[in-house]
């Protein structure tokens, strides 16, 4: 039997014959799919993609789907038995497919009318969704929605990778739609910010975060091997001087406070916020072309490790001839076990593990 006679509109898109686009029709219905082989046209390793709808129809025979995927001689095979399990499903629903078929024509047809395309998870009974959102420069943002039981009249909770809250308005009459569309408009007025943020960790060694999100407003950067910049953003005016807190021993870092302070006028909102600060501060940021960054990644001198959880080791020994950093947990510890430490308030005095040069931390209630 050939392909045309299963499903007259599911298309070999290909020469090569490895992937197939269309439609299977069954009931009077038509569920978008694709099926997607390797290069030698081995159905063991084809790759099956379902529409949203007929996903979630078929949801609890996916591992019989995928056993008979890799059993049948070919695709028109395949299809065929496809579209055999989808007429019983249609015929006889499961629980998931009976919790698709109540759901509210509105919600199918707001969906619709939204895109398919951009629908990446439904979950149980249509109740949490996550739509997809590439901006301009191919960066993909997620708006993950839990629909109220009386949607629409009650609005949906919404949470987002933004730097900032994510405020949207919503009315009775409101459609998914109205909300994606807001969404939009909110990912637009962050291209700035995100292309700066980006450059940073293109044209720098970011220590901080370790894997950043589109949410996060902050980088620290590697200046030296014991010292580094964390710069802080405000998302809605990137373009403006940001907040700078330098970490390292006084030694290295007071000449760049010093550089810093003095050039404050040279600001310039018309270059980009890395050449600024490389400007304000009179340096060149150690660059990923030339470094590597296991030369910026002091480990802490009493754990000898660099990640302590979700610590870092950012107390140095202001020394020159040392700079060794520590946790500050590690250091808090180790310095309350010696009998010569000091208290005064907040902090502890003592000595550097390495160098016994005069050292002191602060005391805090996670340390405690």
């Amino acid at each position: 039997m050939d392909l045309w006679e299963v499903c007259p509109q599911m298309v070999c898109m290909n020469k090569g014959g490895t992937f197939y686009d269309g439609y299977i029709g069954v009931m009077n219905q038509n569920f978008r799919m694709s099926l997607t082989l390797p290069p030698d046209g081995s159905l063991q390793e084809a790759e099956i993609k379902f529409q949203p709808d007929l996903y979630y129809l078929l949801i609890e025979h996916q591992p019989l789907i995928k056993q008979r995927l890799s059993q049948c001689p070919n695709v028109t095979a395949f299809l065929q038995e496809l579209k055999v399990l989808l007429e019983k499903v249609v015929e006889k629903p499961n629980r998931s497919s009976e919790q698709f078929f109540r759901v509210p024509n509105r919600l199918l047809n707001e969906l619709k009318q939204l895109g398919w395309d951009k629908l990446v998870y439904i979950g149980p009974a249509f109740k949490k969704l996550h739509l997809s959102k590439q901006d301009e420069e191919g960066r993909t943002h997620i708006l993950k929605i839990q629909l109220h039981a009386e949607h629409p009249r009650v609005q949906p909770t919404c949470v987002t990778d933004l730097p900032k809250m994510f405020k949207y308005t919503w009315n009775p009459n409101s459609k998914l739609f109205d909300l994606y569309a807001q969404f939009e408009r909110v990912i637009q007025s962050y291209q700035m910010f995100w292309n700066a943020m980006e450059e940073i960790d293109q044209k720098t060694w970011v220590l901080e975060p370790e894997k950043p999100t589109y949410s996060a407003t902050f980088r620290r950067i590697a200046l030296s091997p014991n010292s580094s910049l964390q710069v802080i953003f405000d998302p809605d005016e990137p373009q403006n001087f940001v907040q700078c807190h330098f970490i390292g021993a006084e030694s290295v870092v007071d000449p760049l406070k010093k550089n810093l302070n003095a050039n404050l006028q040279k600001w310039d909102m018309g270059i980009n916020v890395l050449q600024n600060l490389e400007n304000l501060l009179e340096i060149d940021f150690p660059s990923p072309a030339f470094t590597k960054k296991e030369e910026f990644l002091g480990e802490c001198g009493i754990c000898y490790s660099y990640r302590l959880g979700m610590e870092l080791p950012c107390k140095v020994c202001e020394s020159a001839q040392c700079g060794q950093p520590y946790h500050q947990s590690c250091l808090y510890e180790w310095l309350k076990t010696l009998p010569s430490s000091r208290y005064s308030y907040n902090m502890v005095f003592g000595e550097c593990p390495i160098c016994l040069k005069p050292l002191s931390v602060t005391i805090t209630t996670s340390a405690d």
